[in-house]
């Protein structure tokens, strides 16, 4: 859907800084709105040649054209998130207007609604100490389950320097099996919730200082991901399967164990930070296909004054530096979505941070397209003599 969560909580991201992840949110939104105005006009020439020209000649029968035109460098990040959020209720409204039987959630609408207001500073983080309690108790609950080995929490709560008033609590329970319903619904009276929603080994708690995505992993199903990930096969997050989840190294790593009565917990984690020679190599070789192909594509586009591609293509290259780079220093990062990887960086420990920073330190993520490029296409040309060099030894 082209209005989602991640677009009515991207100003979020704005305020963080997570310029990264929320560029590429930016990017998804502007060539999905694309698509969708080719539809609505049966105009299927206008998603090629200069894209970012026919999208506005599309969206001026239905769309503001002054927040459109803010989604695009070299209006600064929060300016962009704004533009966005403001286009996409723009997006609902029409919708609702050309085609009155299209289900749209209200709570979507509202969280727009929400976000148009200016919110350009961090508002203070006064639940930290709440969240500290719902965790206590979540935390202690679990214990009571069968089959249970272990605790993590992962996501912005588990490190300080992601913590903030936005924070939720996403906890992974590592058990022998997935507590079936009327253990899972004992837990949840332990907690004096009310049942929550539910899908295989997910479940969303709604207590009242604090939003739970609780996920329960199966033992053998976390022994099989990493097994994988020694291999050079690159697990995300969860499997997919409804009732197969698997928490990746990066969550590992980030994470905090909550507790560990077996010690398994810590043994996952010393295994999770182990980088394979083959995963290196692998990751390394896909992202150097992503810049070559989306690097000659920013060339191409930059001819045609084409901003919409040149965005698109600009922020395909940042994400293949970040995840050379990463791949490149042995360190394991968010494989599902380009999310907190700048925050991260600056602060993991030193020696990695010192090495990463010298490498994408100059990169910036505000100002002119063509001024973006020049800086990122300089790292990168450093990045492939390092690559070369270390393959050579």
């Amino acid at each position: 859907m082209l209005v989602d969560d991640n677009i009515a909580k991207l100003k979020i991201s704005a305020q963080r800084r997570d310029w990264l992840y929320c560029e590429s949110e930016i990017v998804l939104f502007l060539n999905g709105l694309l698509w969708l105005m080719v539809l609505i006009e049966e105009n299927f020439e206008a998603a090629y040649g200069n894209r970012w020209e026919h999208l506005k000649s599309m969206c001026r029968t239905h769309l503001s054209n002054k927040s459109l035109m803010q989604t695009i460098p070299p209006h600064r990040l929060s300016e962009q998130a704004q533009g966005v959020v403001e286009t996409a209720l723009q997006v609902i409204q029409t919708g609702r207007a050309l085609y009155p039987e299209l289900a749209i959630e209200q709570y979507q609408e509202d969280q727009l609604v929400n976000e148009v207001e200016d919110l350009h500073e961090m508002p203070p983080n006064d639940a930290v100490e709440c969240l500290d309690l719902a965790l206590d108790a979540v935390s202690r609950e679990l214990s009571h389950l069968s089959g249970y080995l272990g605790a993590l929490v992962v996501g912005s709560f588990a490190m300080e320097c992601k913590r903030d008033a936005y924070s939720d609590l996403d906890i992974c329970c590592i058990c022998n099996e997935i507590p079936d319903d009327t253990e899972r619904n004992r837990f949840l009276e332990g907690l004096d919730v009310e049942p929550s929603f539910r899908m295989g080994a997910f479940e969303h708690i709604g207590m009242r200082d604090a939003d739970v995505h609780l996920i329960f992993v199966r033992k053998s199903d976390q022994d099989a991901a990493l097994q994988q990930i020694e291999m050079g096969r690159q697990n995300v997050f969860l499997d997919w399967q409804i009732d197969g989840y698997a928490v990746s190294p990066h969550y590992w790593i980030t994470g905090r164990i909550l507790a560990d009565p077996s010690g398994l917990m810590h043994k996952f984690r010393v295994t999770a930070d182990k980088y394979p020679g083959a995963l290196k190599d692998r990751i390394v070789t896909e992202w150097r296909g992503v810049w070559e192909e989306y690097s000659a594509l920013f060339s191409h586009s930059d001819s045609t004054g084409d901003s919409l591609t040149r965005y698109t293509a600009l922020h395909r290259c940042n994400e293949a530096l970040f995840r050379t780079a990463f791949a490149m220093h042995e360190v394991h990062c968010n494989v599902v979505e380009p999310k907190w990887m700048p925050i991260e960086m600056a602060h993991m420990d030193t020696a990695n941070k010192e090495k990463l920073l010298k490498t994408l330190g100059p990169l910036i993520y505000e100002g002119n397209l063509n001024d973006r490029f020049e800086i990122s296409n300089d790292i990168w040309g450093r990045l492939v003599k390092d690559m070369d060099t270390s393959r050579s030894e």
